[in-house]
């Protein structure tokens, strides 16, 4: 029977909860306006919080009312990971709204990149292979720039407003770097011991709070229906609360690194999706998506291959 170690089951996690975010970014994308988004990623935000509860609410109905588990490592941390949890998820679907989902994504991606390599110092025994990782990784970033102008590229004529375009680049910039701390505070809660079930209830019943104060007013003061409510709230639940919940899971038990380069196959995953949602092929785009993806790869599997070859296991 095999058995995966702590790492990568965090990593199995994190792929699929990228997979499942991609899926989701192409359906709001491609299936709401800016004003609906932005609703149901506030209202996302809501669901997210209330499902994290869900452990404390199961475990004293079947075992009695248990304390939950001390608060662990340094609070200030923890209360940022509150505050750049909301500021990343607002920010990058305010985004979508002004430039195309591929440039979003591979904005955030490379600005995410660049956070967690500039805060993780790995240890000794690790130095070259870390090495080699990090030189990958850094080429991830060139691919995604590369990305960014390859989609402003392709929008049609006299369509998009400078203006509007730098302002979308700017929110996806700020939305990868608070998506780079998310990486690095997670797993450094993580090292701590801190369940991925309570840094889920820090992290989104805050933002829960805010963001259902907000989804409140801005839909009473559009007038928004009890059923397109109701729609909204599906469509929040499965393209943005589950899969932001299973990443939460995995990032506490995955290396920082290796996680966010795992991220970093998101914008190649949204330009497929939004490709077969068109039926239509850019093959300059998809070409530069398909290198991010190989790059992605190298950066996964040679330094796990290398290990393997020294007979180490990786924890």
């Amino acid at each position: 029977m095999l058995v995966l170690s702590r790492d990568a089951r965090g990593l199995a996690a994190v792929t699929l909860a990228t997979c499942w975010q991609a899926g989701g970014a192409v359906f709001l994308a491609r299936s709401s306006g800016p004003q609906s988004a932005l609703r149901i990623a506030l209202l996302a935000f809501t669901i997210a919080g209330l499902l994290s509860w869900l452990p404390v609410v199961c475990s004293q109905a079947g075992r009695g009312r248990r304390k939950d588990p001390a608060l662990k490592g340094r609070l200030v941390a923890r209360g940022v990971l509150v505050v750049v949890t909301t500021v990343a998820f607002l920010a990058f679907y305010a985004a979508l709204a002004r430039i195309p989902v591929e440039a979003a994504s591979a904005a955030e991606v490379a600005a995410g990149v660049v956070v967690v390599l500039a805060f993780t110092r790995p240890g000794r025994s690790r130095a070259r292979e870390a090495r080699g990782q990090r030189i990958v990784a850094l080429s991830t970033v060139l691919v995604c720039a590369i990305a960014v102008g390859v989609a402003l590229r392709g929008l049609p004529p006299g369509e998009g407003d400078p203006g509007a375009i730098g302002f979308g680049l700017a929110l996806a910039l700020i939305a990868g770097a608070c998506g780079g701390a998310i990486v690095l505070l997670s797993a450094a809660s993580g090292s701590d011991g801190v369940p991925a079930s309570q840094l889920a209830r820090e992290r989104f019943t805050g933002a829960a709070l805010v963001a259902g104060f907000v989804v409140l007013v801005t839909g009473s003061a559009a007038g928004v229906s009890a059923t397109t409510w109701r729609g909204e709230a599906i469509v929040g639940a499965l393209t943005i609360a589950l899969p932001i919940l299973l990443l939460q899971w995995g990032l506490v038990r995955a290396e920082p690194v290796r996680s966010e380069l795992v991220l970093a196959t998101l914008p190649a995953l949204v330009h497929l999706g939004d490709a077969v949602w068109q039926r239509r092929w850019d093959p300059l785009l998809g070409g530069t998506m398909g290198l991010l993806v190989v790059t992605v790869a190298v950066s996964q599997f040679v330094p796990a291959c290398r290990t393997g070859r020294r007979g180490g296991a990786t924890a």
